[in-house]
């Protein structure tokens, strides 16, 4: 296996040495490229990800545990709030009663507004606590 540029895929590839056009070669699963150090290449990268220690409060700590634990119920509580309202007014099940639908709306907007004057507002000091810090979070997708 040589590199010749003609031979190549990618006329970018023209200026690798023969050792990295091999390497790329292997990476691209075109060849099998055994080499001197392929070991320690082959080793699992350290993460070099910045640890961070944060300060706070055991009284906020226990405030922003419990705004953690309740986020995931309170989000499925919502989603199943709007699934039942779509099902009863799809299925017509608020058609008799025109204040059901005004009265349920009017419950689910209450609940979650308490969510977010309690574990929303606990959460949105820890996010301050995080950026005084110097924590950058980035893209969301990132954090998974």
């Amino acid at each position: 296996m040589s590199n010749p540029a003609s031979l190549s895929d990618d006329a970018s590839d023209a200026h690798l040495s023969d050792h990295e056009w091999r390497k790329k070669q292997a990476a691209e699963g075109r060849a099998l490229y055994i080499y001197p150090g392929m070991e320690a290449d082959m080793a699992p990268k350290k993460d070099t990800a910045k640890e961070v220690t944060l300060k706070f409060s055991a009284n906020d700590a226990k405030r922003f545990h419990h705004a953690a634990d309740e986020v995931e119920y309170l989000f499925s509580a919502a989603a199943t709030a709007f699934d039942t309202l779509e099902g009863a007014i799809t299925g017509g099940f608020l058609d008799g009663d025109p204040n059901a639908l005004c009265a349920l709306l009017k419950l689910c907007a209450r609940g979650m507004r308490h969510a977010r004057d309690h574990e929303g507002e606990a959460l949105g000091c820890l996010g301050v606590v995080f950026r005084d810090h110097g924590v950058d979070y980035g893209k969301a997708e990132d954090a998974e």
